[in-house]
């Protein structure tokens, strides 16, 4: 092989590897970058009737008014959570779908 096929064979080599290099890079850098809303717990509050139901629990803002036809413990139990921060009433109780109200978050509260 002459200088000339390897200057221009290592070069090539050269490209392609800065090609994956660069591929690689820009998968780990190309991520999404949500923006996340606060809400203050007088905007939750606004939100406390049945067909408009928020609740904050441990900082973070669901809105529950699809899920309170739904509730093991009734309608009444749900709704006592909605428009305040129900942490306390959240973590006695302990049996959750975690799932389901994640499915339903709507930001932080402030």
């Amino acid at each position: 092989m002459t200088n000339k096929k390897i200057i221009i064979w290592t070069i090539i080599i050269l490209l392609i590897g800065a090609g994956i290099l660069y591929l690689s890079l820009s998968k780990k850098n190309n991520t999404t970058t949500t923006i996340v809303k606060l809400y203050t717990l007088q905007e939750v509050s606004s939100h406390s009737s049945e067909n408009d139901c928020w609740t904050a629990i441990d900082g973070k803002i669901y809105d529950i008014t699809t899920v309170i036809p739904l509730h093991p413990a009734g309608k009444d139990k749900i709704m006592r959570g909605c428009g305040v921060d129900a942490t306390n009433t959240f973590n006695r109780v302990g049996a959750h779908d975690i799932e389901k109200l994640k499915q339903n978050f709507v930001g932080n509260l402030k």
